[in-house]
């Protein structure tokens, strides 16, 4: 399969699959930081706040970035 058709089936650019298949990208890169918290950690939190949410009690973005930032200090 060509690159072009590859992008219009996907819907991929086509910029992305010349530097994919020319080995100048890692495919398993990705963008961005590193997670603070490993997945379980994170699967965790998740199941907490949708308990508490479950239960009446819904955090703001707010409460949850600072019990995080709690979280973070505290193990260190």
């Amino acid at each position: 399969m060509s690159v072009y058709r590859a992008a219009r089936v996907y819907q991929v650019t086509k910029s992305t699959l010349r530097v994919r298949t020319r080995q100048n990208v890692s495919i398993d890169c990705h963008h961005g930081a590193n997670t603070l918290f490993t997945e379980d950690e994170e699967r965790k939190w998740v199941d907490h706040i949708v308990y508490m949410a479950d239960i009446g009690y819904g955090y703001s973005l707010m409460d949850i970035q600072y019990i995080a930032l709690e979280c973070l200090f505290t193990s260190l």
